[in-house]
């Protein structure tokens, strides 16, 4: 009798939609596979990513393009960045993420287009070159970033009180430790546990006296 053979394995494979990038093959390090990504050459310059970090889903990588030896950036990098001696540039590139179904999912977008996801860490901002333009679209970015990094975190134990009253669990939380889960809460008003929305810990203060509200 006749062993049939195993079927090939499947390639990666990629299809891209809307902006997306899809793999049917998951890689194992997703983070190595953006890195990789990010490394690159042609006859005018290298580009490398410095450091990668991740905030749920989304990569935030400051890369570095690097001109050759008697080799120039595009005018468009020279008029956005401030360059370096050695005529380098480092730049922000956001990359979102999914997997669904054992596909694995990825948008890149970089920071002079302004995106939505604006969460990237102290770490990668710092290394970034300086613009030219204070009002343009990657400096706004970088802003909303440095606003995300210095919100307000309250510890365990922590007493806050929200802006406005949400009903049916007033505006005086206590942050606690609920086993694994993070960001937990207990009413003041109630005892509920309920998570608050980034919004409410925007607009949050300390508070020291216990009087519910």
């Amino acid at each position: 009798m006749d062993i049939p053979s195993p079927p090939p394995p499947t390639p990666i494979r990629k299809e891209h939609m809307m902006g997306w990038t899809t793999l049917y093959d998951r890689p194992d390090d997703p983070k190595a596979y953006l890195a990789r990504n990010l490394t690159w050459e042609t006859e005018n310059f290298y580009a490398a990513p410095l450091a990668i970090r991740n905030v749920g889903s989304t990569y935030y990588a400051a890369t570095k393009m690097q001109p050759k030896p008697d080799k120039k950036l595009s005018n468009s990098m020279k008029s956005n960045y401030v360059l370096a001696s050695d005529g380098s540039v480092v730049f922000a590139v956001v990359y979102l993420t999914s997997v669904k179904n054992g596909e694995f999912s990825y948008k890149d977008m970089t920071e002079d287009m302004g995106p939505n996801e604006s969460k990237a860490p102290p770490l990668i901002l710092n290394l970034l070159s300086p613009l030219t333009d204070p009002l343009c679209y990657a400096a706004e970015w970088r802003a909303r970033c440095r606003v995300y990094s210095k919100r307000f975190r309250p510890k365990t134990g922590d007493n806050i009180r929200i802006k406005e009253a949400w009903e049916p669990y007033g505006r005086d939380f206590e942050k606690v430790k609920y086993y694994r889960s993070r960001g937990v809460y207990r009413s003041h008003k109630n005892q509920q546990l309920v998570r608050l929305s980034s919004h409410q810990l925007a607009e949050a203060t300390l508070i020291k006296d216990m009087n519910p509200r």
